[in-house]
């Protein structure tokens, strides 16, 4: 009996992290993709706090800076449409990061606190620009923007958060978290989702610490939340006007959580918006 209720614990984990482990492996871009995100494109990496932290930047560099900033799993490659838009290069230099824990970013493990990784993004894109910054982030970006501009206000200009995931009772980390978090969930699943599972399982604490974060921003913030969005609810958005002094609330009936391509016109319209409302 025991055999089998082992068995049946392996088989429901690995049924719930087969799209996790899914993910192709990181191997940067083809010279094809490359050469589409225009002759200024290029990768960097540096250190911050003993952390590699790895991205791709392109545009002109003497125009306003935009960072990108994925959500758990991911890497910097969720914006390679936005980085190979050249109605985009002429606007706007554009930043995209691979978040500590993933991507080629990894090497030393994921960075649970919010603190650490709004460090190493901003450290790491100051040496790329010398800002402000528009910052754009998508799922658990948001919370990692919030506090990057809770942070470094001086060197931010503009939020515009997509499905961000910042209401510390919504998020509750859910069992399949917990289950990925044993010892037979790990042997289960790969290195990136291990990286996610180790975020989702840190969040609520990592939220309800930056509650008074948010109350205190004072730039612009944009959020966008699609109604039916079954991972980040749309209670995350009235968590933002209840919190956010400055913010336009935008929800998309019948929109789920995959904003970034599923509305790619809105929220380029949006940082092009941002642009214009700066001083």
């Amino acid at each position: 009996m025991k055999r089998w209720i082992v068995i049946f614990i392996t088989m429901l984990i690995a049924g719930v992290f087969y799209l996790g482990n899914s993910i192709p492996t990181y191997d940067g871009l083809s010279k094809e993709e490359t050469a589409r995100m225009g002759p200024e494109f290029r990768y960097f990496t540096h250190t911050i706090d003993g952390q590699n932290l790895h991205g791709a930047a392109t545009g002109d560099q003497s125009a306003p800076a935009v960072i990108f900033i994925h959500g758990t799993p991911g890497d910097w490659r969720a914006w390679g449409d936005y980085l190979g838009d050249a109605a985009l290069w002429d606007k706007v230099f554009m930043i995209a990061v691979d978040r500590p824990g993933f991507g080629l970013s990894a090497a030393e493990g994921p960075i649970v606190d919010f603190k650490a990784q709004a460090s190493a993004i901003i450290g790491a894109a100051l040496r790329e620009h010398p800002g402000p910054f528009i910052l754009v982030g998508h799922s658990y970006g948001g919370p990692i923007q919030i506090q990057m501009a809770a942070d470094y206000p001086e060197h931010i200009s503009g939020l515009i958060m997509l499905a961000g995931a910042i209401d510390p009772v919504l998020h509750k980390a859910r069992w399949y978290h917990h289950l990925g978090g044993t010892w037979i969930g790990r042997a289960a699943t790969s290195d990136v989702l291990e990286a996610s599972i180790d975020e989702m399982l840190a969040l609520p604490a990592q939220l309800e610490a930056q509650n008074s974060a948010l109350k205190g921003l004072t730039m612009p913030v944009t959020v966008i939340q699609g109604e039916t969005d079954w991972l980040v609810p749309v209670g995350n958005a009235d968590y933002a006007r209840e919190n956010l002094k400055h913010a336009n609330i935008i929800v998309i009936e019948g929109q789920g959580h995959f904003l970034p391509w599923e509305q790619y016109t809105l929220v380029k319209a949006q940082i092009f918006k941002h642009l214009e409302d700066q001083p």
